[in-house]
């Protein structure tokens, strides 16, 4: 179930993870978060 979850995660936010992997600076990293809602970015985001 755990990794079902992740996997899902995962998949739904690729964007979000590709953007944050192809940033060369922290902020370009933390501008990022704007692909995620609003509700999962004190989860999942980059903190400034």
């Amino acid at each position: 179930m755990i990794v079902a979850t992740t996997f899902t995660v995962q998949l739904v936010y690729r964007d979000y993870y590709t953007c944050v992997q192809d940033s060369l600076t922290q902020s370009a990293q933390v501008s990022c978060n704007e692909l995620l809602p609003k509700s999962l970015r004190p989860v999942f985001g980059v903190k400034e």
